[in-house]
């Protein structure tokens, strides 16, 4: 969002993609100091004040018909896709 990246950049953090062989940009933004693909976590101290533990917590209505509500890290998705979770 554009509120965490006023929060990293004035914490001193950069957000840049990663540099490929040939030099141009390869990839998903990453945060440096620490070269991470988020801005939220636990443990991850090379990344300085920039990273920080405090989730982001949102809140949405949850219509009466949903049975499921599934909660995963992020690292869940890749190895398992979406259509084979709601099977």
């Amino acid at each position: 969002s554009d509120e965490e990246r006023q929060r990293v950049l004035h914490c001193g953090g950069i957000l840049s993609q990663a540099t490929g062989q040939s030099g141009q940009a390869v990839g998903p933004l990453r945060l440096y100091p620490g070269g991470l693909m988020m801005t939220r976590s636990l443990g991850d101290a090379d990344a300085g004040r920039v990273v920080i533990p405090d989730p982001a917590v949102h809140f949405y209505p949850r219509p009466p018909a949903d049975v499921m509500l599934l909660i995963a890290s992020d690292g869940v998705w890749d190895f398992v896709d979406l259509g084979r979770v709601a099977r």
